[in-house]
């Protein structure tokens, strides 16, 4: 049996970026973990990016695959001129992208002009796994609402004809109502696939400092049960646009096994 691909190499072959740190600053963010632990940053200077002089000089020649950029920061306003000729030049290399953000407006109506000519290699997979803004807030304090987010989803797709997607991952709300609204909500954006994942590591990468960060990882915890995850599954069957992440095929695994055990005791019973 094959390994599963799981993180970065589930939608591309290479990862790309040219910041170090980022000031949307969300709460579960690997990134931010990794850099930490591994004593490139602090929790503290992680907010405040600075840009990465050797990444920007890169030659970039044709790959095979998907480049993804960027993978451990955002398209932010502050670095805005210094990311788009970084995606040029792995463009005019003849590469295929795929661009994940929490964008900003400003930043993909500019983008969607300096990179014209090159529409038909470029994807755009905006991420938003909630519609409430307290919850986004908490999570993603630096991050654009979900208003904002759509409204570059619909504009890359509808008027500069890219190719887009939604990422709920992590997925961050109990809701399935709300995950209905925010699946019908893309699908009208023009979106191809939506891709749905838990938040993983929870405990690790999240500080718990107050009694408002134990109620919302408490949260989180209890609505990414196997059995609140089935429920979810079960409601969004069908759908041909629904891709689901890792995290949540090895809960399908799970409860597949489980009903195949649970046939076979009743046969031989």
């Amino acid at each position: 049996m094959s390994k599963r691909k799981t993180g970065v190499v589930e939608w591309a072959g290479h990862s790309a970026n040219c910041l170090v740190g980022c000031s949307h600053n969300c709460r579960y963010c690997y990134a931010r973990e990794m850099a930490v632990r591994f004593g490139r940053c602090s929790n503290d200077d992680w907010a405040t990016p600075r840009l990465n002089g050797k990444a920007l000089r890169k030659r970039w020649k044709k790959l095979p695959g998907v480049v993804m950029f960027p993978t451990t920061h955002d398209v932010l306003p502050d670095f805005l001129d210094e990311c788009t000729r970084f995606l040029l030049n792995i463009l005019e290399a003849g590469n295929r992208v795929l661009i994940v953000s929490k964008p900003h407006l400003d930043c993909i109506w500019n983008l969607c002009q300096q990179l014209r000519g090159h529409e038909d290699r470029i994807e755009l997979r905006v991420t938003l796994g909630t519609l409430t803004p307290e919850v986004l807030s908490y999570w993603e304090p630096g991050a654009p609402m979900a208003d904002e987010r759509c409204e570059s989803l619909f504009q890359a797709h509808t008027r500069f004809g890219w190719r887009t997607s939604l990422s709920a991952e992590p997925l961050l709300t109990d809701s399935l109502d709300e995950v209905r609204e925010l699946v019908a909500g893309a699908e009208c954006a023009g979106v191809e696939t939506i891709w749905i994942g838990k938040l993983n590591q929870i405990r690790r990468r999240v500080r718990i400092e107050t009694d408002r960060d134990r109620e919302m990882v408490w949260r989180i915890e209890a609505a990414q049960t196997d059995e609140k995850v089935m429920e979810l599954v079960r409601a969004l069957d069908g759908n041909p646009r629904i891709r689901w992440k890792d995290s949540i095929k090895d809960v399908i695994d799970r409860a597949t096994n489980k009903a195949e055990a649970k046939g076979e005791d009743n046969a031989t019973s």
